[in-house]
């Protein structure tokens, strides 16, 4: 869908936020009259191509606290657009205490499609320094209004602001999703030249998140909401003229590729997720099969991702193109069969097993067993199908099976060389038969 925005900076805003400086956020001086909102129009529908959806959004004021016969000429100005289809719809961002029934209604009546709410964050002590005080059921009442109205609702958080923490914006993001938004956008705090923030920054009392925070913060918000089915439609500040400028950002993750840093770290912790955080001694690559357009998105920026998980991994992660046009990705974990011998196997045989593909795990010599047989596996495990019963003194041998998805139970210890009685794992598994020696003949037991 394209979003054609129409700024609108501090235009009707209650207050003057410590972190907000829209005239450089969105590369716009003042708020354009009405024939310059349908040049805005115009001169981006030349750029849709095909049966693109497309939308007109009002950003950077608040809109519904602006003089209704000002709301009503913004309207207006688009109003043929969508009458006569070439636009979808309108949306706008407001403030929570700025939605009212009627101003619901008159944006509804004028193609409204879906109000964003400058939420920010739930914590009281957060939101008093950011100098944007309100609570949760101002909240909860206006997207009531905006649901019940027949509109679509949005969100807007902030992360990172002057008292916030991970936990902090974890909260708001759970309670949020809990109102059923649409959408959801994400802004990590940034400081801006000329702001409240800057002023706290340049005093030494405020330190931004580092890059790498605000991506993880990023990523596990966005987590929340899309686990709750709400859209995430935007991480990170789009970039504009106006932050571009020399100065104009003091501080701050602001980054042009950040929304993909922190899709990229989605991914990553998905993959992690999947595969357990450890290495596998046996693991011989990681292939992660996608649609090749999504091959940027698992890499990362810059490639960062994919040189964490193996560095993380400690193997090749080979990215494969999903067979049949497949649109789902999916993680195969290619590991080396486990070989274990005796220690005492000739050097030539070890190496032709490691030549032929084996990840080869030596059982220690046993005191207890008698010298021919004290390196035998067979004579310390016994294994049937993915069981795995092992002598206390193979408890790494245990982990590794464990990990390569065995259930290996701890049996005896072997106390002496006395055979056959001490002799209690040397026995194979066939069908539902399990075959044990017993010094003078086979014997089955079901």
């Amino acid at each position: 869908m394209k979003i054609i925005p129409i700024f609108i900076p501090h235009s009707g805003c209650p207050y003057r936020c410590i972190y907000c400086d829209q005239h450089k956020i969105s590369g716009t001086i003042n708020a354009p009259c009405p024939e310059e909102i349908k040049s805005i129009i115009e001169r981006n529908l030349k750029t849709i191509h095909g049966n693109e959806r497309v939308e007109a959004a009002f950003f950077g004021g608040t809109f519904t606290l602006l003089p209704e016969s000002i709301q009503q000429k913004y309207l207006e100005a688009v109003w043929p657009y969508v009458k006569n289809q070439k636009i979808a719809g309108v949306r706008m961002s407001t403030h929570p205490e700025a939605v009212t029934e009627s101003s619901m209604r008159l944006f509804k009546e004028k193609g409204g499609r879906l109000v964003e709410l400058g939420v920010q964050s739930l914590d009281r002590d957060v939101l008093k320094k950011a100098k944007r005080e309100m609570d949760f059921n101002t909240i909860k009442k206006a997207a009531g209004i905006v649901k019940k109205s027949g509109l679509d609702l949005g969100v807007q958080v902030m992360l990172g602001l002057p008292g916030d923490t991970l936990q902090k914006s974890i909260k708001t993001a759970e309670k949020l999703a809990g109102l059923k938004p649409k959408t959801a956008r994400i802004y990590p705090t940034i400081v801006l030249k000329g702001t409240g923030l800057g002023d706290l920054f340049k005093q030494g009392r405020y330190k931004p998140l580092s890059t790498e925070d605000a991506v993880e913060w990023s990523a596990k918000i966005s987590d929340i909401f899309e686990n709750a089915g709400v859209k995430v439609i935007r991480i990170g500040l789009h970039p504009s003229e106006g932050l571009n400028l020399k100065g104009a950002v003091l501080a701050g993750p602001y980054h042009v590729s950040f929304g993909e840093m922190a899709r990229s770290r989605q991914m990553r912790n998905k993959i992690i997720n999947i595969l357990g955080a450890k290495k596998i001694p046996n693991r011989k690559i990681i292939e992660i099969y996608a649609p090749k357009n999504l091959f940027n998105l698992v890499s990362g920026h810059m490639g960062l991702e994919k040189k964490y998980l193996e560095k993380c991994y400690g193997v090749p992660i080979r990215l494969r193109e999903s067979p049949y046009g497949d649109s789902r990705s999916r993680i195969v974990d290619i590991r080396k069969t486990i070989a274990i011998i005796d220690p005492r196997m000739l050097p030539m045989s070890k190496r032709r097993l490691k030549q032929m593909g084996y990840y080869v795990r030596e059982v220690p010599l046993h005191p207890k067993l008698a010298g021919p047989v004290k390196g035998h596996p067979d004579m310390m495990l016994f294994s049937r199908g993915k069981k795995v019963i092992y002598e206390p003194r193979l408890e790494m041998l245990a982990r590794l099976l464990r990990d390569n998805g065995y259930d290996c139970i701890k049996g005896e210890r072997i106390e002496s060389s006395g055979y056959p009685e001490n002799i209690i794992y040397d026995a194979c598994s066939i069908g539902k038969y399990i075959i044990r020696y017993d010094g003078k003949v086979e014997k089955n037991i079901e």
